[in-house]
């Protein structure tokens, strides 16, 4: 088995950490520890170069990428995202009923001599495509709905970056629930980023602009 490179770096002191794992050098430098200038040297190595000269750089670039978008990042209009909302309302309504029709049509069955499981189908299936909807499409490549999308708007991180699966499943959840609740929908208007319930509870935002296509072709 072939055994893992391990480095070794200075600290801006002088002092020399190590060894660690190239894992390790790339947890480092998206924490800001580790800069282009930072002197390092592979284990089986005397020679002390800086970061960018070694196969780190891809690393430090990339970060840089994410560092200048993370820095421009600016809270989302509350008008826009409402009028993004409902166009995404729009979307799924058509999307659901198109569901809805094809199992009513007798896709499934013909389940319209049973009222009971009409009214089931006709409460499910709708959040069912409504909270598909959201995940994929925050989840995705641009991490946004298409009304998001339309009003240039997109979903990240509190700190930036990508939203994840856990995030991108939870919150269309936690969505559902302020529906029973309106009152929740006013903690938007208390908190200077505009984040609602669900922002709050998996550490995401609203933000204005799309999400940059070189950082979406890195991830």
């Amino acid at each position: 088995r072939k055994r893992r490179l391990m480095w070794f770096y200075r600290t801006t002191d002088g002092s020399e950490v190590g060894p660690v794992s190239g894992l390790d050098m790339v947890r480092l430098i998206e924490e800001g520890q580790l800069v282009e200038t930072t002197p390092v040297r592979q284990e089986q190595s005397e020679q002390w170069l800086e970061a960018w000269q070694t196969d780190r750089a891809g690393y430090l670039r990339h970060h840089d990428r994410h560092s200048a978008y993370q820095q421009g990042l600016q809270t989302a209009h509350t008008g826009r995202r409402l009028v993004a909302y409902g166009i995404d309302l729009i979307i799924n309504g058509l999307l659901g009923y198109g569901v809805m029709m094809l199992i009513m049509s007798g896709v499934w069955g013909d389940v319209r001599q049973n009222w009971l499981v009409t009214i089931a189908l006709w409460l499910f299936v709708p959040l069912i495509v409504t909270y598909l909807y959201f995940v994929f499409s925050v989840v995705g490549y641009h991490q946004a709905t298409p009304g998001m999308r339309a009003m240039a708007l997109h979903v990240t991180r509190l700190e930036g970056g990508r939203v994840g699966w856990w995030r991108a499943m939870v919150r269309p959840f936690i969505f559902f629930v302020t529906l029973f609740l309106p009152i929740l929908v006013l903690v938007i208007f208390l908190n200077p980023r505009r984040r609602m319930v669900y922002d709050w509870a998996t550490g995401t935002r609203v933000v204005a602009g799309a999400y940059p296509e070189r950082l979406a072709q890195a991830a």
